[in-house]
């Protein structure tokens, strides 16, 4: 069965406002199995709700435009406070404890998230574009998502979800983010293009669930922060992760991130044959003893990071240079595996990885201590000059390094690989 959105009074000149005609279409077609059709126009609106049993096409020259109000953007029940005491949630398209929904088509869902822009230093409300939480079966396929107040896909608490050949270009807005995956598992990732301005791919835990078996392949990844990340909030675990034949270029807050910092643990990582092109970092896996709370949820010890395999990743490392991003400028980055005190990292593997690092460092205090910092937001910046121009490693047990070369563009004073409080098994 077919639901034609102009059959239930949408207009799609993009100045009418469409959201009851295109949310009447969705009520008629749930449950259904039936397809609700956004034919070629623009078709402004503020929240719609997906429903179940159902298929939304997005048609080859159709735009699903948010509008600028942000009161036409409902609160929900599925809103939350964020790591930083932020209210959000409200978003343009919501699927809210709904199951087997297929969004799919060649078309766009755009925010218009420049209508948004907070003045220096405010951090106002903002719509996400499109939210999942607490769904089952949803497959997201062949659209583009863009231009969003805040994040741009955000599930949460959701699991048997598939996103595909999905375009996302997201970079009118500060926490730009692409896609965010929050206590979800079974997510697959595959043959996507995210172009972001904050964290391109970014797993979180507000809850204490786990967010596990997801699967990152064949995506190309560009950033103005993070490629991928795991943190920081991180109340649940973190199980059975891979990210795999990627190609991350231009990132600049680094291209691969393992920061739980709230209690929960990380365990079964597997990262391989990535390439990088201009990317910062490039690797940096630190856990922290910030201990936040989400949802009235909390641990009270800090989480552990073990297991974790690193290998095959390759290409151009920069320096964290005239970007403009927090204090990072005088960063000299390299790869970083840091626990904590009263928590090393455990049985992590970096191995045969080909990085071109651009050293240039031609001095360093002699008796230069690396800062703890566990309880602050753990970004590779915050750490300095690193006393390596390769790895740096400390608070650690069985970490292995194996195969790996590092070529340096310019040469460098610090030693390849530095290592302390570092434990091996007997």
């Amino acid at each position: 069965m077919i639901y034609n959105v102009r059959d239930f009074g949408a207009i799609g000149d993009g100045l009418t406002d469409d959201t009851q005609a295109i949310q009447d279409a969705m009520d008629a077609c749930s449950n259904t199995d039936g397809e609700v059709i956004i034919p070629q126009g623009v078709y402004q609106c503020g929240t719609v709700y997906l429903r179940s049993k159902m298929t939304l096409n997005i048609k080859q020259h159709a735009v699903l435009l948010g509008s600028d109000v942000i009161n036409d953007y409902v609160e929900t029940q599925a809103d939350f406070t964020d790591a930083v005491g932020q209210k959000r949630g409200r978003c343009l398209l919501l699927g809210f404890q709904v199951k087997d929904v297929h969004v799919k088509g060649e078309g766009c869902i755009c925010g218009r998230g420049h209508g948004f822009v907070p003045e220096e230093d405010s951090f106002p409300i903002r719509p996400f574009l499109v939210r999942f939480i607490a769904c089952e079966d949803i497959d997201i396929e062949g659209i583009t998502l863009r231009d969003a107040g805040a994040w741009c896909l955000h599930l949460h608490s959701s699991r048997n979800i598939t996103i595909s050949h999905v375009t996302i270009d997201n970079h009118v807005n500060r926490n730009n983010d692409g896609i965010d995956i929050d206590a979800c598992s079974h997510v697959l990732i595959q043959s996507c293009y995210i172009n972001t301005g904050d964290d391109a791919i970014c797993l979180k835990t507000t809850k204490d669930e786990p967010c596990e078996h997801i699967v990152v392949k064949h995506c190309v990844i560009s950033s103005h922060w993070s490629g991928f990340k795991i943190g920081t909030e991180s109340v649940g675990d973190f199980r059975d992760i891979q990210v795999e034949d990627c190609f991350f270029y231009d990132i600049k807050g680094c291209a691969i991130k393992i920061v739980p910092v709230d209690g929960g643990h990380v365990e079964g990582v597997k990262i391989r044959r990535i390439n990088l092109l201009r990317c910062t970092g490039p690797i940096f896996v630190a856990s922290g003893n910030r201990l936040n709370t989400y949802f009235n949820e909390a641990r009270s010890e800090p989480g552990t990071i073990k297991q974790v395999i690193i290998e095959h990743v390759c290409g151009d490392v920069i320096e964290a240079v005239g970007n403009g991003t927090n204090g990072l400028d005088d960063a000299k980055g390299c790869v970083v595996i840091s626990g904590i005190l009263e928590q090393p990292v455990e049985d992590i593997i970096i191995r045969s990885c080909d990085l071109s690092m651009p050293g240039g460092v031609k001095t360093i205090r002699e008796a230069y201590q690396v800062p703890e910092m566990e309880d602050r937001y753990p970004e590779f910046g915050n750490f300095g000059i690193l006393p390596a121009y390769g790895f740096f490693l400390r608070h650690g047990k069985n970490i292995t390094l194996e195969n790996n070369v590092i070529r340096l563009k310019k040469e460098d004073c610090r030693l390849e690989v530095v290592k302390e409080d570092i434990m091996e098994d007997s």
